[in-house]
């Protein structure tokens, strides 16, 4: 296997190395005893799941095990669907060492190049609401008129369990199985868009029942129209149930009957920045990138906007970077603008990441189409913003509470929910309450009192690839 350098991405030889001393001068001690004899850099510079994969390694350990101390450490379990979890299973399954898990890697590689192919429910360069039906229905099975998951990955870890031991038993098992994997993890992808659907054929819906009353009322079309556009336009009622659809150049051309009018709703391209944005606000008061945007791109700065929406601004910012909530409202936003100015500064020179607004867009897009993996904490934070905000139009067996959420982390391979942990805490909490938007700032302030951020910020920035993960780990890249 070809071997790059991968700055700042140790190597899975490095760490099994040095777990395997470590273990040894540890006298079988626990995963901290065994840290603390290792090298402690090379260790903590991995990312404490595949510490504990390649701890199975060093112990011998089986998958079920190896999944045990994964879930019991906050860690997604090992997931069948994907080329490389798939391997870690058979190899500690069949009782293969690390070594010999490495060569069958390599004997193994070309067919990965199959797993690369991408999700023909989202080939295309925009994304609509038939694109996000068709993913959903084309991973669902049918029980009357519910769509229920599949479970194709626990039929893989069956297969797995049945696979004989040797090389061609496991090509084989990837042949016969190639369409089941994924570059992504599939599941937590599949539950995001199920919630996602939920969503936005409620704001649909609403859009019906709007343009049907319009219609009931004996309005020409042109009146209709522009009643509706002009509704939109102001931001009164709920505005946001067509901004997230961007078909609205489109409804403006010509009158049209209703019916072709949800048909170019059902087809137009999704604004996924206009959800993210409605995803700020929902927990943060505001879409922060937004209003970034905003100060980034006026000349005049702060001396542009009212001395209302400054207030708003500096203290909704306040809860957002809890350790610079002791300022004024003035020194807050200078803070602020040249902190924008500088990641400006770094975006323009490639030093950073700032993309003028567009990064939460830009992160829905990626999870949609596959290249990033959703954690847990993400997507719990979606699948309550779209449950919460859609909760009387979702099927009773799917609607919200601490079960049904169990259920999905349980599907997804991800800890079930736990009250000793502060996050999963607040979790339990918000799907009890009757406020959830008192509930959000009663803890917003009692972490900035603390002196820690919101446990949903930085959600998009931390996104990352577990395929690219591996492909450097292993040194493929």
């Amino acid at each position: 296997m070809p071997k790059k350098k991968n700055a700042g991405v140790p190597s899975l030889d490095l760490l099994y190395e040095t777990l395997l001393q470590a273990d040894a001068d540890s006298r079988g001690g626990s995963v901290l005893e065994i840290c603390l004899h290792g090298n402690q850099q090379a260790i903590a510079a991995v990312p404490l799941r595949y510490r504990l994969i390649a701890l199975g390694f060093v112990r011998s350990l089986s998958p079920e095990e190896v999944n045990r101390r994964l879930l019991d450490n906050g860690c997604a379990q090992l997931y069948a669907r994907s080329f490389w979890e798939a391997s870690v299973i058979y190899a500690l399954r069949s009782g293969l060492s690390y070594g010999e898990w490495k060569n069958l890697l390599i004997q193994c590689m070309d067919l990965r190049e199959s797993v690369m192919s991408k999700s023909a429910a989202f080939s295309s360069a925009s994304i609509s609401l038939s694109d996000i039906r068709r993913y959903v229905e084309d991973n669902s099975l049918r029980q009357a008129d519910l769509a229920v998951t599949q479970h194709l990955t626990k039929e893989l870890e069956q297969k797995l369990s049945g696979t004989d031991s040797g090389l061609q038993a496991f090509r084989e098992f990837l042949i016969s199985n190639i369409a089941s994997f994924s570059t992504a993890r599939e599941k937590t992808r599949y539950y995001f868009c199920k919630y996602l659907l939920y969503y936005l054929d409620a704001r649909k819906t609403t859009c019906a029942a709007r343009l049907q009353k319009t219609a009931a009322d004996g309005r020409r079309t042109e009146d209709r129209d522009r009643i509706l556009l002009s509704e939109i336009g102001t931001g009164s009622g709920q505005a946001e149930d067509l901004h997230v659809f961007r078909v609205l150049s489109r409804l403006q051309r010509k009158k049209r009957p209703i019916e072709e009018m949800l048909d170019l709703i059902e087809h137009s391209a999704l604004s996924l920045r206009t959800i993210y944005a409605l995803f700020s606000v929902y927990y943060f008061d505001y879409p922060i990138h937004d209003w970034l945007q905003i100060l980034a791109e006026n000349d005049d700065g702060l001396q542009a906007l009212s001395p209302v929406f400054r207030k708003v601004m500096a203290d909704s910012v306040r809860r957002h970077f809890s350790d610079q909530a002791w300022k004024s409202d003035q020194d807050l936003l200078a803070w602020l603008q040249k902190m924008i100015k500088q990641l400006e500064a770094d975006w323009e020179t490639d030093k950073g990441t700032y993309q003028s607004g567009r990064e939460g867009e830009n992160y829905l897009r990626r999870i949609l189409k596959g290249s990033l993996d959703l954690d847990r904490t993400t997507l719990i934070a979606f699948i309550l913003y779209f449950g919460k905000t859609t909760a009387d139009t979702i099927p009773p067996e799917h609607r919200l509470d601490q079960n049904r959420l169990n259920d999905i982390l349980r599907e997804c391979g991800f800890p079930l929910l736990d009250n000793s942990r502060s996050f999963d805490h607040f979790v339990c909490r918000f799907l009890e309450t009757d406020d959830p938007r008192e509930l959000l700032f009663e803890e917003a302030e009692k972490l900035s009192l603390q002196g820690r951020n919101f446990y949903l910020y930085k959600t998009w920035r931390t996104a990352w690839s577990a395929e690219m993960q591996w492909q450097k780990m292993t040194g493929s890249i």
